[in-house]
C-alpha cells in the first residue's frame, strides 16, 4: 500500500469538479508478481487518512470511498486513472486530499514480497512526480 498526498486548498470553495485524473509513474525496480495480486485500486477518506505524517494505522484505515478510481490504463510506466463521480466531494478544498493505493488482493501466497515502487512528489525530476489534475468551474 501507498498514500499519495495533494494540496487541494487553492481550489475556490463554490468549485463544481466535472473531471478528477490521478497520475503517477512507476520506478525502477519493485519485486515479485504484482500481476498475480489483480487490480491497482485506490481509496479515499475525508479529511484524510491520517496526520500530515504517516503512520501505520494510516496503511490499515477504513476508507470512507474505496476504490474510487476507473480502472488505472498503463502506458510506458505511467500509471493513469479517472475518478468516478461519486469521489467528487471527497475531494478537500481546504487541504489536503489524499489516496490509498492498493491491490485486489493484499496477497499472492507464495511466499515473497509482491510490490511495485513509484516515483513519489519529491523526486527532483519534476515530470516524474504524481499528479493530481482537477477540471472545474465556478458558477
Amino acid at each position: 500500500r501507498a498514500i499519495l498526498s495533494f494540496n487541494t486548498a487553492a481550489l475556490p470553495d463554490t468549485a463544481v469538479i466535472t473531471s478528477v485524473t490521478l497520475k503517477f509513474l512507476k520506478a525502477s525496480g519493485g519485486s515479485g508478481n504484482t500481476a498475480s495480486l489483480g487490480a491497482l485500486l485506490a481509496d479515499m477518506t475525508r479529511p484524510s487518512f491520517g496526520l500530515a505524517a504517516l503512520a501505520n494505522g494510516d496503511f490499515q484505515a477504513t476508507a470512507g470511498n474505496p476504490s474510487i478510481f476507473n480502472a488505472f490504463s498503463i502506458a510506458s510506466s505511467r500509471y493513469s486513472a479517472t475518478m468516478k463521480s461519486t469521489g467528487f466531494t471527497y475531494v478537500n478544498r481546504t487541504g489536503t486530499t489524499q489516496f490509498r493505493l492498493r491491490f485486489t488482493t493484499g496477497d499472492d501466497g507464495d511466499g515473497t514480497a509482491d510490490y511495485l515502487l513509484f516515483y513519489s512528489g519529491d523526486i527532483g525530476t519534476t515530470t516524474s512526480r504524481p499528479q493530481l489534475i482537477i477540471n472545474y468551474y465556478v458558477p
